[in-house]
């Protein structure tokens, strides 16, 4: 005996499951956790409570007024706040009546509200969340919506034709195997649709761009991006968690992808003039190239690594890389600017409020490890040194040598290093301040004197700060030595996703170094050997050497995570970018790169591999190599034993392909050259009997609709009533054979016989006389 399932009961709890996930999407967009876990409780709450055991249940009177307090403080609420956010009381108040709805009794009535309100939920929700979680919940939606629309239509058919049929015949139920097929065919309808729509999102041409809501600004007092330093502001500083930028390295001639032994260093901004404890970043515009440095202007392209950076909306124009910065792709280029002077590249203001992706080749990398020597592109003296040579002309108390001790304790460092070795007194400096173990990393600023220069004070009496105070200090006591400095803003170290195969940069990677000037001849350039084009540009133009004297113990300290708890993070984190960059950042310009661009440059250069003559003799020539006269044999070896296993292995195929559709013939399984004639010859008759009377199935009914119709037309004649119940009881053994693959026994052919026997006698033999009826359509 088969297990059969109740589809009303079916229908509200997949109606109740689809109405809690919209409303669970709704109070997660409004970061209304209340509201998500109400929905949640409402589901269960009203499938248990009243539909199944009719414990508690709303009648007509009691909705309609609890409706009405709700729509009332709907109102009131809307009053009290501000129009923009009205939008959110409505979609309270939408989830408010759902939930009454819930507990009415259920009809086809409700369950259309039900499900409109669920839709419009939906719909509100993706305006206000665009997050990942949104997406799978979104799916879940689809799926368990199909579902409820599916038992919903088997519902209403039920309860349309219950009616009609005769007594006894009536049921609420499928038997499991229907109800397997059923949800086999609907969850095979929500793959394809979610794989169309995949489809149709990617592949459909955008018209214009999209703005999201920018990432915001960053807080003062968090770890996070700025190109202005401010050292004097006072209060503890805090690590801001969210993602700027993701970063993929490849070899530039294999295209493989690349890891990076030890720490990364992104720049971002230069600085070079300080004053009253701020470091202030001056651009000037009118040197700002468009595009960047072509990779052509090297003379060797030995050590390339292509950088592939996507980053976040952000506040600033500016951009990261590891430099120095080339292009091959000029063409990708037009939207990004190069400075010259201060060594930065910048986007279109345009662009900063969006996701942006940018590609740089950069030959700053040996041996997997971020080289320290950076070539200048020109020569820094005149007015550019004086610049890189400035120092506070008065200080916070009027003084006017503000910074006395700074340069005596930069004097007393490098004593006994000659001034012609001005890579020797740099790195004694940075050791100085990193490794002597006087100086702590520190994000607890404390209150320092107003009176006294921030840097003067960090190095003689409160010797603990952030990256800034290091970098800050070191650039002046640089300056105090002869040597140009400036410091540089950007992001240090990120976190590798394995999964993703990217380096993650997050506000709290932000950091501040130091970068001197190393004139021509005073250039180590055997520290550049593995990158000999660089070699040239250093020897003519100089270097500016990369130190960074923060502790290593300060910013390199994270949260102990255990491995597996790392993996399950990155792979969140990766599932994150995919979505932000391939969903919700989907616009013209990304699909043009991402999906456009790849398929025609692929499509042209296969088409052009096809046409050309010098690829094929190449492929011919590689073929013939690798032909020596012994795999050539062991190639006709194979080829000849494949073939002769497929004729001897076929006929005995094709042989027992006749005895397996017999046995699932036996079982009652479809096939596909199962014979129909026998199983439809005694419906064919019953159609021929019925069109004695002018009775015809239309082309939209069922064959279960006219036997319906037909016993309704044959019921209103005194002669043919008692004929009236035998075209269902025919078409029933038609559905039990032809749908349900159950072969008819000895008492159930008689049945038929006899039942058609008796329609025959029961109505004239010629076509028209004494006519019940018409042609039917299932309406009187």
């Amino acid at each position: 005996m088969s297990r059969e399932i109740n589809i009303e009961r079916s229908t509200s709890i997949f109606c109740a499951a689809a109405c809690g996930i919209s409303s669970v999407m709704l109070g997660v967009g409004e970061e209304h956790y209340g509201l998500a876990a109400m929905a949640v409780v409402v589901a269960i709450g009203s499938t248990i409570l009243c539909d199944k055991r009719r414990w508690f249940v709303l009648n007509n009177w009691q909705a309609n007024v609890a409706s009405l307090v709700v729509l009332a403080y709907a109102f009131v609420q809307a009053r009290n706040v501000a129009s923009e956010l009205r939008i959110l009381v409505m979609a309270d108040l939408m989830a408010h009546l759902q939930f009454i709805l819930q507990f009415k009794t259920k009809n086809v009535r409700t369950y259309w509200l039900l499900v409109v309100i669920s839709f419009l939920q939906t719909a509100v929700a993706a305006a206000l969340h665009t997050g990942v979680m949104f997406g799978l919940l979104l799916v879940v939606y689809l799926m368990l919506t199909l579902y409820f629309m599916g038992y919903f239509y088997l519902y209403r058919e039920q309860l349309k034709f219950a009616s009609r049929l005769p007594q006894g015949r009536g049921s609420n139920s499928v038997d499991l195997h229907a109800r397997t097929d059923l949800s086999r065919r609907l969850y095979g309808i929500g793959l394809g649709t979610l794989a169309l729509s995949a489809f149709f999102f990617v592949a459909m041409p955008r018209i214009g761009q999209t703005n999201w809501v920018p990432a915001g600004i960053v807080d003062p007092r968090t770890v996070g991006f700025s190109p202005e330093i401010n050292l004097t502001r006072s209060g503890d500083v805090f690590q801001d968690p969210e993602v700027v930028m993701q970063v993929r390295f490849f070899d530039y001639k294999t295209g493989a992808p690349r890891q990076i032994d030890g720490d990364i260093y992104m720049r971002g901004a230069g600085s070079w003039l300080y004053e009253e404890g701020k470091w202030r970043t001056f651009t000037n515009f009118q040197r700002m190239q468009s595009g960047l440095p072509s990779v052509t202007a090297l003379s060797s392209q030995e050590g390339l690594l292509r950088q592939q950076v996507t980053i976040e909306p952000l506040s600033r124009p500016n951009l990261f890389a590891c430099f120095p910065v080339y292009t091959d792709r000029p063409l990708q280029s037009r939207a990004i600017f190069h400075h010259p002077a201060n060594g930065q590249i910048m986007r279109n203001e345009a662009l900063k409020l969006r996701r942006f992706d940018y590609e740089v080749l950069t030959p700053g990398f040996q041996r997997h490890k971020q080289n320290d020597l950076l070539p200048a592109e020109y020569v820094v003296e005149g007015g550019d040194r004086d610049r890189y040579l400035s120092f506070p002309r008065i200080g916070r108390a009027g003084e006017s040598n503000p910074l006395a001790q700074l340069r005596q304790t930069a004097t007393d460092v490098v004593a006994g290093v000659p001034a012609t070795d001005p890579f020797q007194r740099a790195k004694r400096i940075e050791a100085y301040l990193r490794d002597s173990g006087r100086f702590k990393y520190s994000l607890e600023s404390g209150e320092r004197p107003p009176t006294i220069d921030p840097l003067e004070h960090f190095i003689t009496e409160r010797p603990e700060g952030h990256c800034e105070f290091f970098a800050g200090a070191l650039a002046m006591m640089l300056r105090s030595v002869g040597i140009p400095s400036r410091v540089v803003i950007g992001f240090r170290g990120g976190q590798y996703n394995v999964v993703g195969g990217f380096y993650e940069f997050q506000q709290l990677h932000a950091h501040s170094w130091v970068e001197a000037y190393l004139p021509p001849g005073r250039v180590p350039l055997e520290r550049l050997q593995d990158t000999p084009g660089l070699i040239p540009l250093a020897a003519e133009n100089g270097a500016w050497l990369q130190l960074d004297a923060t502790p290593a113990a300060g910013i390199d300290a994270a949260a102990d995570y255990s491995s597996t708890w790392l993996q399950i993070q990155q792979t969140i984190d990766y599932v994150k970018f995919l979505w932000n960059n391939y969903v919700v950042g989907m616009d013209s310009m990304r699909q043009e790169e991402s999906i456009y661009e790849p398929v025609m440059t692929a499509m042209a250069e296969t088409t052009k591999s096809l046409t050309d003559v010098d690829h094929w003799e190449i492929v011919w020539a590689r073929l013939k190599a690798k032909l020596t006269p012994l795999r050539t044999l062991s190639a006709v070896l194979l080829v000849a034993g494949v073939a002769g296993l497929v004729v001897w292995i076929w006929p005995k195929i094709c042989a027992r392909l006749p005895s397996r559709r017999s046995t699932n013939d036996a079982r009652g399984a479809p096939t596909a050259r199962r014979p129909r004639p026998p199983v439809e010859e005694f419906y064919r008759r019953l159609e021929g009997v019925l069109a004695r009377v002018s009775l015809t199935r239309t082309a939209d009914q069922t064959q279960r609709e006219f036997a319906l119709a037909a016993g309704g037309e044959l019921a209103e004649l005194p002669h043919t009533r008692g004929a009236a119940p035998l075209p269902r009881r025919i078409v029933d053994h038609y559905y039990r054979v032809r749908f349900g693959n159950r072969p008819l026994n000895d008492s159930q052919r008689a049945d038929v016989e006899h039942a058609l026997d008796e329609l025959a006698a029961a109505l004239p033999l010629t076509p028209g006389k004494s006519s019940p009826g018409k042609q039917t359509n299932g309406k009187r």
